[in-house]
């Protein structure tokens, strides 16, 4: 009877490194078949505006990418778009992460949509509970790179665009009233969204409201793909067209290419906070 200890003990050792051999050749695998993954990122406080409530994320360690544009003034956006970020942080360097990242790659996106969940929570607490962050809020819009595949995760008007071979589109659709018009069909021309007084309401955002729902893009990666992610900030003030040249004379210099962006919004006006991401594939 003494002597089934020790066996048991050396077979639970010989499982345990048997295991840990087939999880190791696993994870090389998957590492394997990641793409490889080029950043840039830029972010102003415009022109007319005297301080900065947009918030951006490169957190390549994760290949989670994001930009987040605040509201509420008084710097209360600033605190919605940064506790927003720090969020997306906080779950994805947790040591679960890495396995998921690599064995189950799927669940990564739905843990950056539990912190898409969480941050509400966290925004709409801090709002109700700081007399100064009253009506806080932000948008936000994410990239998460897997095997094959880039998902694009939204909320509100800050945007995703893919450019591939020459060519800009739109991924996300905006959450604004705007946007509800134009696909309703009661604004049809350009004449009519450039008159429209109220492009500024978003009808979704984290921290207004006690539950949310983001949308999520699933999008097959092609090699030389660039995903641009921005506020709105970016995109009232420079055109799909303008975006595309800049891409193009810019080639893989990302962080070229997204101050040069930066620098053409403000160029044309900068009445809104500006920030960019660019991931290219």
């Amino acid at each position: 009877m003494r002597k089934i200890g020790p066996y048991l003990a050396m077979g639970g050792i010989l499982c345990s490194l048997a295991a840990a051999s087939l999880m190791m050749s696993v994870l090389k695998t998957a590492q394997a078949a990641e793409p490889e993954v080029h950043t840039g990122a830029a972010t102003d406080k415009g022109v007319t505006r005297d301080h900065n409530e947009d918030s951006f994320g490169v957190f390549d360690v994760a290949r989670v990418y994001v930009v987040a544009d605040g509201m509420g003034g008084h710097a209360a956006g600033e605190v919605a778009s940064r506790m927003a970020v720090d969020t997306l942080w906080d779950f994805v360097r947790q040591p679960t992460w890495g396995l998921l990242d690599r064995v189950w790659p799927e669940a990564r996106t739905n843990i950056i949509l539990a912190a898409y969940r969480e941050a509400n929570r966290r925004i709409l607490s801090d709002s109700m509970n700081t007399l100064e962050h009253r009506g806080m809020g932000t948008t936000m819009v994410s990239a998460v790179v897997r095997r094959g595949y880039v998902d694009v995760i939204n909320l509100g008007d800050s945007r995703a665009y893919r450019y591939r071979k020459g060519k800009i589109e739109q991924v996300t659709r905006d959450h604004s009233l705007v946007q509800e018009l134009i696909d309703s069909g009661k604004l049809k021309t350009e004449e009519e969204i450039a008159r429209f007084p109220y492009k500024n309401i978003i009808t979704r955002a984290m921290g207004t409201q006690p539950t949310v729902e983001a949308d999520v893009f699933c999008e097959p990666i092609e090699r030389g793909d660039i995903y641009i992610l921005c506020s709105d900030g970016l995109t009232n003030e420079v055109t799909d067209a303008e975006i595309a040249e800049v891409l193009d004379r810019y080639g893989r210099d990302f962080d070229g290419a997204a101050k040069s962006l930066v620098e053409r919004a403000n160029a044309h006006g900068g009445r809104d906070n500006i920030s960019v991401v660019l991931v290219g594939l």
